[in-house]
């Protein structure tokens, strides 16, 4: 069967978070047919399911909310642009699982954006939405906002100059164009 080795503590758990087996070599994967790296992306979370159950960290099991919620895909305006049962199924729109799940759970990546859209799950979509509004761009002359953008970007591609409205947002400069540039915070 190969060398066995001891691993971090893996729970499978039904659908419903019930706790099914507990595996602490990677035999004891291979006796139940599993394969070790499958497992260990579901407790990840880089993979939702594997073989129709869940398999997470014995540690991380109790603040784990088993109840199923949606991955949202959204637009730089906090829109919702598409949502997704499994994050496997993000791939086929030319997205990547492994950064989305980034996304959603906020490990590596401090943002909830990738490859120009942002990501949460449906139960944080009022939070991430207040996190997407923070990031606006306002645009106010004589003292009158005028225009609200996304990200400077969006600015950019109306005719005005990242770099100087970066300067504003940094306090480098006053105005540009004649207008005051803010984030929203």
């Amino acid at each position: 069967m190969g060398r066995d080795r001891d691993i971090r503590t893996i729970v499978k758990v039904d659908t419903n978070g019930k706790i099914l087996k507990t595996y602490k070599t990677s035999n004891a994967l291979k006796v139940d047919n599993l394969v070790y790296n499958n497992v260990y992306r579901c407790a990840k979370g880089i993979r939702n399911t594997y073989k129709g159950y869940r398999f997470v960290f014995e540690d991380e099991y109790k603040d784990i909310d088993f109840t199923r919620d949606d991955i949202l895909c959204l637009n730089d305006l906090g829109e919702v642009v598409k949502s997704y049962e499994r994050l496997e199924d993000v791939k086929f729109d030319g997205f990547w699982p492994s950064k989305v799940c980034e996304c959603i759970n906020l490990t590596k990546s401090k943002t909830r954006h990738h490859k120009g859209h942002y990501w949460c799950y449906r139960n944080n979509l009022e939070i991430t939405i207040k996190e997407i509004e923070k990031n606006f761009i306002l645009q106010y002359q004589d003292g009158e906002l005028i225009s609200i953008y996304p990200n400077v970007v969006k600015a950019g591609k109306e005719g005005y100059d990242k770099k100087a409205i970066y300067q504003c947002l940094n306090g480098v400069a006053l105005t540009h164009a004649g207008c005051i540039w803010k984030r929203n915070y």
